[in-house]
Order: C-alpha cells, then sequence, then structure tokens
C-alpha cells in the first residue's frame, strides 16, 4: 500500500469517526445543557467562529510555505519557515484575543438576547473560549508541518481522540451543578484545546529538529507570507459570502421550511465533502513538495491522480446516498420536512462536480502565484448567489403566455434550481483554475 493510500484512509476513518461522535457528542450536549444554555453555548461558538477567519486564511499560507521548505529539502529554509509561521500565529492569536474581549463583551452584554441572569456564565464561557481558540491558531503551523512530512496517521489519532475527549467532556458535565455546567463546559474545552496543542508541539520536537526553533519573524518569510494569506483572503472571503447569501435568498422567495430542508442538504453534502477532502488532502504535500523539485511532471500525475480518485470516491459514495435519501433522512431525522428529500438529491448530484478543483487549487497554491486564482475564481464564485436570484426572480414571473423553454423546466420553479446555478458556477470554476495552472505551471 502506497503512502498516499496510508495517508488518504487514514484521513477518511479520521472523518468518519469524529463525524459521528461530534453527533452523538452534540446530543448529549443538549442533554446536559438544556435548550437555552445549549443555544447560549451555540452562540458563542459563533461568535468564536468569526475570529477564526482570519486565521484560516494564515493557515493556508503557513501549509504552502512550509510544505514548499521540505520539498526544497533545504532544513535552513525550514527552520525559518517553522520559526516565522509560529511567531506570526502567535500575534495572531494574541491579537484576535485583545480585540475580541472587549468586542465579544460588550456585544454579549448589550445586543445578545439572553437571559439577565446567564450573562456572567455567557462571559465566562466566552473568555473560556477565547483560551481554546487561540491554542487552535497556535497549533496550525505544527499540523502543517506533520501533513509536510505526509504524517497524517498520528494527525487522525490524535484527532480522534480529542473527539473522544469532548464526549467525555460532555458525560461530565451531566454531573456538574445546573448554574455552572457552561463554565464547566468551558474550562474542559479550554484544557483539552491546550492538551492538544502541546502534544502536536512535542510529537514535532520529538521526530524533527527544525521544530526546536524558537518564535521569530524572519522579514522576507513574513512578508511572503502574510502577502500570500491577504491574496487568499479576498477568494475566501468571496466563497464566505457565496454560502452565507444562499440562505437568505432561499428565504426570500420560499418558506423557512426549505430553508430547514436546505440546512439538512447542506450538512450531508458539507460531510462528504469533508470525505472528498481528506482523499485530496493526502495528495497535497506531494504536489506542493514535487513542485518545490522542479518534477512538473510529477506535479501533473499527482493532481490528475487527486482528481481522478476524489471524485469517484465522491460518485460511489453519493450514489447509494441519492437512491437511499428517503431511507436515510428518516433514519437520521424521524420526521422529514418538505423539500429535505429533493434538495438533498440535487445537491448530491452536483457536489462530485467540485472534486477537481481541489487538486487544481492545491497545484496552484504551490507556485505561489496566487493572485488569479483568488481575483477570478473568488468573483465567479460570488455568480451562485446571483444566478440563483436571477432563476428565483424568473420563477415568480407569470409565464402562463410565455413560449420560452425555460418557462417548462420543472427544475426551475422549485428550490432546486439554487443547484442548477452552483454546477454552473462550479464548471466555470474549473475550467478557470484549470487554465491558470496551464498558464503558471512550467511545461515538462
Amino acid at each position: 500500500m502506497s503512502l498516499v493510500t496510508k495517508n488518504a484512509t487514514a484521513l477518511a476513518i479520521r472523518m468518519v469517526i469524529v463525524t459521528l461522535i461530534g453527533l452523538y457528542t452534540s446530543r448529549v450536549k443538549l442533554q446536559a445543557l438544556g435548550v437555552d444554555d445549549y443555544a447560549i453555548y451555540a452562540l458563542v461558538g459563533a461568535l468564536i467562529a468569526l475570529g477564526a477567519f482570519l486565521n484560516n486564511t494564515l493557515t493556508g499560507a503557513t501549509t504552502r510555505f512550509i510544505t514548499y521548505a521540505v520539498g526544497n529539502s533545504d532544513k535552513r529554509q525550514e527552520t525559518d519557515c517553522i520559526s516565522t509561521s509560529v511567531a506570526l500565529h502567535l500575534i495572531v492569536a494574541l491579537g484576535t484575543i485583545l480585540l475580541a474581549i472587549p468586542t465579544g463583551l460588550y456585544y454579549i452584554h448589550y445586543h445578545l438576547d439572553i437571559p439577565a441572569t446567564s450573562l456572567p456564565a455567557t462571559s465566562g464561557l466566552f473568555l473560556l473560549s477565547l483560551i481554546s481558540l487561540g491554542a487552535s491558531i497556535v497549533q496550525a503551523p505544527y499540523i502543517a508541518l506533520m501533513f509536510a512530512h505526509e504524517r497524517m496517521k498520528p494527525y487522525a489519532v490524535v484527532e480522534i481522540t480529542a473527539a473522544i475527549g469532548r464526549l467525555l467532556i460532555a458525560w461530565a458535565i451531566l454531573t456538574t451543578p445546573d448554574t455552572t455546567r457552561l463554565l464547566w463546559l468551558g474550562s474542559l474545552d479550554a484544557t483539552l484545546s491546550l492538551a492538544i496543542l502541546a502534544t502536536y508541539n512535542h510529537y514535532c520536537r520529538r521526530h524533527w529538529s527544525t521544530a526546536h526553533a524558537r518564535p521569530r519573524l524572519c522579514r522576507h518569510l513574513s512578508r511572503d507570507i502574510t502577502r500570500f494569506a491577504l491574496l487568499d483572503l479576498y477568494g475566501n472571503t468571496c466563497v464566505t459570502v457565496a454560502q452565507q447569501s444562499i440562505p437568505l435568498i432561499v428565504n426570500r422567495f420560499f418558506s423557512l421550511a426549505v430553508n430547514t430542508a436546505l440546512a439538512i442538504a447542506t450538512t450531508v453534502t458539507n460531510a462528504l465533502t469533508q470525505l472528498a477532502m481528506s482523499i485530496s488532502r493526502a495528495y497535497d504535500p506531494g504536489i506542493t513538495k514535487t513542485y518545490a523539485a522542479g518534477d512538473y511532471r510529477a506535479t501533473r500525475r499527482l493532481v490528475r491522480r487527486s482528481a481522478l480518485h476524489t471524485t469517484a470516491a465522491m460518485i460511489l459514495l453519493a450514489t447509494p446516498l441519492w437512491m437511499l435519501t428517503p431511507t436515510l433522512l428518516h433514519i437520521w431525522l424521524g420526521q422529514v420536512p418538505p423539500h429535505a428529500v429533493t434538495l438533498t438529491r440535487a445537491a448530491l448530484l452536483v457536489v462530485p462536480l467540485t472534486a477537481p478543483n481541489l487538486p487544481l487549487s492545491t497545484a496552484i497554491h504551490a507556485t505561489g502565484n496566487i493572485r488569479r486564482i483568488s481575483l477570478i475564481t473568488g468573483t465567479l464564485t460570488l455568480l451562485t448567489p446571483l444566478l440563483t436570484l436571477l432563476l428565483f426572480t424568473l420563477t415568480t414571473i407569470d409565464t402562463s403566455h410565455s413560449s420560452l423553454v425555460i418557462c417548462h423546466l420543472s427544475l426551475l420553479t422549485t428550490p432546486s434550481a439554487l443547484y442548477l446555478a452552483l454546477a454552473l458556477t462550479t464548471l466555470l470554476t474549473t475550467l478557470s483554475n484549470y487554465l491558470i495552472l496551464r498558464r503558471q505551471l512550467p511545461p515538462c
């Protein structure tokens, strides 16, 4: 069995186990906290997620530069990359926490609609959650180093152990007093996050001497990583705007029941996409390292294999899911909301189209020139909500006396029309990424 296959298997197993444990953990937390406290926990989690947005972009830049250095077999460059990356992530973590404390507490006290008696516990949970956020930000360079050396099995083990730890925490708070459960949950979550950070740090320092480097900012690397992250920020922002605007557009034209169905379809496709990303991530270090070594023929070969294997896996999984959608949704939800089956099936038809974009994007990022993919692909992503809005608007026009063919397509008279827009945008994005890579990747 090849290293890529072993890594893909480890990541896929990790994704399945973590997802299943996560679903059950959510159920236990709901039982432990109750409806009101669980809603507060979710709201605080949403506030923390906003603080993690910039870190996600910086993590992508860090992963690229560390993997590139490893591919060059340059220990000095690798040491500088790790040292600079850790320093940058420490700065981002500290800056995020210092900025989030006053703004977050202000929002909680003056804008969050919660009982006054819950304010102290909510504020305490928010501050403890910031510790967890800081730990997750600082651990990113160590995870990037593990991926650069293609040590994905230990990563999978740590993440599965962390998921089990979160489940044990959920069980533990069942025994605590009702009034302190939010604070206990925040404290234990923060402790677990710090333990995970310490584990990644220890593993990297034990296996690679470059991980012993003290955090410091190398001027040229700091500039390059920051510039890379800022360029990537536009594309990531476009993706976020497109994703978050779809439910709002759907809500404008249809009932809340359709929004519920859309959320269910999104949950299913997100799980499938995460599995595809697990397979693709096994190829990512090889793509970046072969490019760094100047073996462009191998880079192209890995991109093709990743696209083929990821697409095949998504089709093989999506097909039985599509056929058994009513049964599976009934088992999962009990009472299946209206439109949930239709939207889920439409989403499953589209989601395999996204697979080729994963390795294409990785290869483009490996070149270091991401201006085109950020500007062009990011802007194309915004076509999804615009086309969805256009299609939904067309279906509201009285077409009883119209001879337009578009008016006789049943797909366009249902909420499923949004997936037609998504399919078109995905195909355009894939073509754009292919042309960008063909332009930027030197000939063999």
